[in-house]
């Protein structure tokens, strides 16, 4: 009994400095809220930095209440505020608003858009924002706009402060990584996610399809053919390139000009498919009857000579 009266007290004080010493974050025993993506540290809306009108999201970039936008301070003064956050996916217009004196370059597919419409970017694609600011360039916002059906995703990786709060695929509800849902299986999915520190609320509602396009070509035998090419089985909504020799052509259902091809297609989620052939030299029924109408020409003409021959000799 002596040797526990012993103990006690030390284990208990053990105990006390142990929770004095802890970081306050770390006693979350009862915590069942959203988790930070990144950290895995517990999301609170509460925690918010608020300035003005605005609240923070991380370091230089905030969520404007009054404008309904994200806000990205610019290196050197100034600031970008955009309708969606850097690494959002989303199937509407997207506006991009540069302070005055702030200048913006915008990307679309690794390509540089030529006097974009800021006001309103609604093409589908993969894009960037960047600005030059003291020499420097410098990436502010990524972010891509998809159609109803695309190919484009395969997964979503939830922007930072966002936390998913449903995934459903073909009306069932579906698991995922924290921070992360895999999009590689194809099917309708519809994603419901949050900002914490505005509080609001997003969805990505979106049929996933990555299986190229296809199509038939009748008469081509290991990428040759000996005569016209037909091409069947064109899915509907499927758009064509045809070139031969590398000079684009118009499409028709069949093709009889000799030369080398190129056929690409992309169905509406994006994905493309090419097919190559060559068509070699052939004689179809036209060639034949010109062919035929040489030879008795031909024919005749050696006739000719040997009977002028044969009435110079009786001569």
């Amino acid at each position: 009994m002596r040797r526990k009266e012993v103990f006690s007290p030390l284990i208990a004080a053990v105990w006390l400095l142990g929770a004095l010493c802890a970081p306050a974050a770390a006693i979350e025993f009862g915590y069942t809220g959203p988790i930070d993506s990144e950290t895995g540290s517990p999301m609170r809306s509460t925690q918010a930095e608020a300035v003005g009108n605005q609240v923070q999201l991380s370091d230089g970039v905030y969520f404007n209440r009054t404008q309904q936008g994200f806000v990205y301070e610019v290196p050197g003064g100034g600031s970008v505020l955009c309708t969606v956050a850097e690494g959002m996916v989303v199937q509407q217009a997207v506006q991009v608003v540069p302070d005055p004196g702030v200048e913006v370059k915008l990307y679309r597919n690794g390509t540089v858009v030529e006097e974009p419409n800021l006001s309103s970017i609604e093409e589908i694609g993969d894009y960037i924002v960047e600005t030059d600011a003291n020499g420097q360039t410098t990436q502010l916002i990524a972010f891509a706009i998809v159609g109803e059906i695309t190919g484009q995703l395969t997964g979503y990786i939830m922007p930072r402060s966002f936390v998913i709060t449903g995934v459903t695929r073909d009306d069932e509800q579906i698991g995922y990584e924290r921070g992360y849902i895999s999009m590689a299986e194809e099917g309708h999915y519809v994603v419901d996610y949050r900002c914490v520190p505005s509080g609001l609320d997003y969805q990505l509602d979106v049929v996933i399809d990555h299986t190229p396009p296809t199509l038939a070509l009748e008469a081509v035998e290991n990428g040759r053919a000996r005569g016209p090419v037909s091409i069947a089985d064109l899915e509907e909504g499927v758009s064509i390139g045809i070139t031969c020799n590398g000079q684009q052509v118009a499409y028709r259902s069949e093709l009889t000009e000799i030369g080398d091809y190129q056929i690409v297609l992309m169905d509406k989620a994006g994905n493309v498919s090419s097919y190559e052939f060559s068509i070699l030299i052939y004689f179809d029924l036209n060639s034949l009857v010109f062919l035929g109408m040489v030879a008795v020409v031909l024919a005749a003409i050696g006739v000719y000579i040997i009977v002028s021959r044969k009435r110079l000799k009786v001569r």
